[in-house]
């Protein structure tokens, strides 16, 4: 008798910055699951899942981070690693072997969902592409680094992999 429990984690693009009230992607999947599905959105805008280490905003110092685990999912959508890409988090942070970093903290992450007494299926979710003239290098680690180490995460995790960046490319 209880709906599917679905906690959706990001930064803007899940959180809905940009779009209308009850747009955000999250409020569209609960429009269209209906009834039999709660939606939680745990998302934080200009977020990253590098835990600090000279980046700029840390997801796990939110309070989404503690509310999206407390909802306890049956299905939890991670979709991270757009600000994480930008060269101030990517190059700049002075972070040694970066992608390596970067996989250690989403597998904790995921390794946190897998531990809640729910026990939610989980997916990663590939961040979308990026437009406009001030993303290339955003788009250089994306695709060079970010999406690669997210699909060798996935299989590691054996999570489920969700590709919105081939989607929205």
């Amino acid at each position: 008798d209880q709906p599917i429990r679905v906690t959706c984690v990001g930064d803007s693009i899940t959180e809905g910055v940009g779009a209308g009230a009850g747009e955000s992607y999250p409020d569209q999947m609960q429009a269209l699951l209906g009834d039999g599905y709660s939606v939680f959105n745990a998302g934080v805008s200009a977020t990253n899942i590098i835990d600090g280490q000279g980046t700029t905003f840390p997801y796990w110092t939110t309070s989404k981070y503690n509310e999206g685990k407390a909802f306890l999912p049956d299905i939890a959508l991670i979709m991270m690693g757009t600000n994480d890409a930008t060269n101030r988090n990517w190059v700049e942070s002075g972070i040694e072997n970066v992608r390596e970093v970067f996989k250690a903290d989403y597998r904790k992450l995921i390794n946190e969902y897998k531990a809640l007494s729910s026990d939610p299926y989980i997916f990663i979710v590939l961040p979308m592409t990026c437009y406009g003239g001030g993303n290339q290098d955003r788009m250089t680690n994306l695709e060079n680094s970010i999406i690669p180490a997210l699909r060798e995460l996935a299989e590691e995790e054996n999570v489920g992999l969700i590709d919105m960046h081939s989607f929205t490319a």
